[in-house]
């Protein structure tokens, strides 16, 4: 079972590489959690039909994943950002610069916290 979380975030990465009718149904499931019944409704077909194509995507998009690693790369960045800024806090507590220390660790941790 994927983590319902995960697949939103990987969604939005990759979702555009499905076809019209596969994002269209992840997005009904994911982001406006439509059961698969009120999905099938919609769209006119059955619920099986509705659970296979989503079952599809999401291996889709975890296979983007793991060949891609886009959502691995931005969390090493965001976290090597992140602890960056923590040693610049660290360091403006000794340092004569401490407010273009603390200017540059609060412009770090906004881009970290803009990553996701």
């Amino acid at each position: 079972m994927i983590d319902r979380n995960l697949m939103v975030i990987l969604l939005d990465y990759y979702g555009k590489l499905l076809s019209d009718k596969q994002y269209k149904t992840m997005i009904s499931y994911y982001y406006d959690d439509l059961s698969l019944n009120e999905i099938a409704d919609n769209q006119g077909i059955s619920k099986q039909a509705v659970s296979v194509s989503i079952k599809r995507a999401e291996d889709k998009i975890m296979g983007f994943e793991q060949e891609l690693k886009m959502y691995e790369k931005t969390n090493k960045l965001k976290n090597r950002l992140l602890a960056i800024s923590e040693e610049l806090d660290e360091l403006s507590t000794d340092c004569d610069g401490r407010e273009i220390i603390m200017k540059a660790s609060n412009d770090i941790r906004d881009l970290a916290n803009k990553i996701n």
